[in-house]
């Protein structure tokens, strides 16, 4: 299909525990392990230690040592700009009222089960109401946080962007002048 001007649209992806997409999607399915082929997936055996491991697989230079080369960043490219958030940010369970170019955001995030979340804030400014966070609050008024929106009164939503989760060389390398969330 190279060639052909596809281009495919770029996805929000979320990375969380079974135990918090089960409470939120009861109704999800999960592929099971006995595929019929001769792969093993049991947790940890496609790369061993990896990523408990603070070495890489391979050799990569980090032009930019703010972070240590594993550590991990919830990274958003939108408007023709980037910025990386450390996950270490989320500690605690966070909401974080910011700004990606011209666009102003709202980053929802828990360091403990890394899931990280975007959405457009239209300039709104939203704080934490409870360790959940499947909730949020702005002027007084619950905004429910969900996989395609933030869920406001009246139904008004405000649509989630697309981040996800790679590790600081990665990003670093690849966009090295990229925006970076600093308290």
């Amino acid at each position: 299909m190279v060639g052909n001007g596809i281009e495919l649209n770029i996805m929000a992806v979320v990375t969380t525990t079974w135990g918090q997409w089960r409470a939120q999607h009861p109704d999800s399915k999960v592929l099971a392990p006995d595929t019929g082929f001769a792969r093993d997936y049991t947790p940890n055996s496609a790369y061993g230690d990896y990523f408990s491991s603070p070495n890489l697989i391979f050799p990569a230079l980090t032009p930019d040592e703010r972070l240590d080369q594993k550590d991990q960043v919830f990274g958003l490219r939108i408007s023709g700009a980037e910025k990386a958030w450390p996950l270490t940010s989320f500690t605690g369970g966070r909401v974080i009222n910011d700004r990606i170019g011209t666009v102003n955001l709202v980053v929802v995030g828990d360091a403990a089960s890394r899931s990280v979340r975007a959405y457009r804030s239209g300039g709104r400014q939203f704080e934490k109401l409870n360790d959940d966070l499947k909730l949020i609050a702005h002027n007084g008024q619950s905004w429910k946080v969900s996989e395609s929106d933030l869920i406001g009164p009246d139904s008004e939503t405000l649509s989630r962007l697309p981040g996800h989760l790679p590790y600081w060389f990665a990003w670093s390398n690849y966009l090295e002048k990229a925006d970076f969330f600093t308290e």
